[in-house]
């Protein structure tokens, strides 16, 4: 979870430009769960942020020859799921169907507090129940 400053903005190195969910200046600071840094190397004209709707998601498209990449950066909280609905109902919006025209590779990068025996240390076996277990299955359903 990223740590904003009194100004409402994130500590970040010069190297890097911070984008920040859609409501991060409507929101109290600590609502926000997630935060992306771009690189300044790459130039602001071939990168623009995504209208998510969740303060659990940021995501940018950047331009590339062949083709539009989405980067998706996602932290869902544990005791719900609302991040990956409010991605998925921007994956089906107008907005996202805009780029249909073109080739449209989509990264999913987070944490998505998706706990499964496949993955998990054994000391984490409470977290196994049957609800997170078929959590953790519809949610790799999506993809």
């Amino acid at each position: 979870e990223p740590y904003f400053d009194f100004n409402k903005k994130l500590r970040a190195m010069q190297v890097w430009r911070p984008v920040y969910p859609r409501q991060h200046d409507k929101d109290e600071v600590g609502k926000i769960r997630v935060v992306m840094l771009v690189s300044r190397r790459i130039a602001t004209d071939s990168w623009a942020r995504l209208n998510m709707e969740s303060r659990g998601v940021v995501g940018i498209s950047l331009e590339m020859a062949e083709c539009i990449v989405c980067i998706f950066n996602i932290y869902n909280d544990g005791g719900h799921s609302r991040s990956i609905h409010a991605l998925n109902f921007y994956l089906q919006s107008t907005e996202s169907r805009r780029m249909w025209g073109r080739n449209v590779v989509d990264i999913w990068v987070g944490d998505f507090n998706c706990h499964h025996p496949m993955w998990d240390h054994p000391c984490n076996l409470h977290l196994f129940t049957r609800s997170n277990l078929e959590a953790v299955e519809w949610r790799s359903s999506l993809q």
